[in-house]
Parts: C-alpha cells; structure tokens; sequence
C-alpha cells in the first residue's frame, strides 16, 4: 500500500507541475521534493538526542520514529492531495466559466489530479481506521473503507462527467457564436 501512495503521489506532482510553465518546472521540481523533508526535522532532532552514547535506547528510538514519522508524513501528504484537490476544481471550474482559459490537455491534467489525489486521501483514510479500530477488526474496516472509496470514485466520476459535458456545451456555443458572427 505504501508502495501505491508514493505512486500516487509522483503522478500528482507531476500533474501540478504540468499546469506550471516549463522554465519553472526545474526549480519547482526541487522544492516540492524538499518540502516534506520539512515534517521529518522533529523526529530527526529527537531520534540524535536518544541515540547520543550517553542514553542510547534502541526500542525507544523505534518508538520515536513510529510516534512521529508516519503520521508526520500522512499527514503533511493528507495537506498536499487536500492542496492539489483545491487548486486542480479552481481550474476546472475556471473552465467551465471561460471556454479559452484552459486548454484540453491541462483539463485532463486537472482531472486527474483530482481523482488521483482523492484516491490517496482514502488511502490514508485506511490507516486512520487501522488506527481507531485495531486490526482484530481489519476485515470490517477494509469492507467499510472499500464502500467509501467506490462512493467517492463514482461521485468523482458522476461529477467530472457532468463538469466535461457542460464544457463541451460552452465549446459548443462558442463555436456557433462564432460562426454567425464571421458569417454576417
């Protein structure tokens, strides 16, 4: 599973960064990847302190990274996708209201950024149900959270649906605005 997030989470960077100009996208590449390193400073600093030769403790130290790095980086990926989801409707709705301001390819782009992200903020929705229900209750948590998720991809997927058709009705318009106007 962590295996498919970090996927997830390379097709949204790349998705964000199709929507920058190209000059750009080097430099924002870099900071993006060094962005998260960010969540990890505390838990560094305090795994240092426990593994200095006075007070060396290894069970603490696995105790210290499983407290802090795994929620620290769910969480700050749970901020991203949140970010991304935000950024990708504005877009879309941008769209929706100016048949020029976006062109196909970054509708497509902003699509799937959206589905892609929603996709892995249920996944992290996973681990906070492994969280609160313990994993003697794991089958009916993953039957619940496998509910959820196809809820929320065929919401996604009704919403988008209607959002491409009332696109291609204003593409449809506009064409027919011009058309009589070059015609008179």
């Amino acid at each position: 599973m962590e295996t498919a997030y970090v996927g997830y989470l390379y097709l949204r960077t790349d998705a964000i960064l199709a929507l920058l100009k190209p000059g750009a996208v080097k430099a924002a590449r870099g900071w993006m990847c060094l962005l998260p390193l960010t969540l990890f400073i505390p838990p560094v600093t305090t795994v240092l302190q426990l593994m200095s030769c006075d007070n060396y403790n290894l069970q603490a130290v696995v105790a210290t990274v499983k407290w802090w790095a795994i929620p620290a980086a769910g969480l700050g990926l749970a901020a991203t996708d949140a970010a991304f989801i935000t950024l990708f409707a504005w877009q879309l709705r941008r769209a929706q209201t100016d048949a020029t301001a976006m062109d196909p390819h970054l509708a497509i782009v902003s699509r799937h950024g959206i589905c892609s992200a929603c996709m892995a903020l249920s996944s992290f929705g996973m681990y906070i149900v492994f969280a609160l229900t313990g994993f003697e209750r794991c089958y009916i948590s993953v039957l619940l959270l496998f509910y959820f998720i196809v809820i929320v991809l065929v919401a996604m997927k009704v919403s988008l649906h209607r959002n491409e058709m009332h696109r291609r009705q204003i593409m449809s318009l506009h064409r027919l605005k011009k058309k009589t106007h070059t015609s008179q």
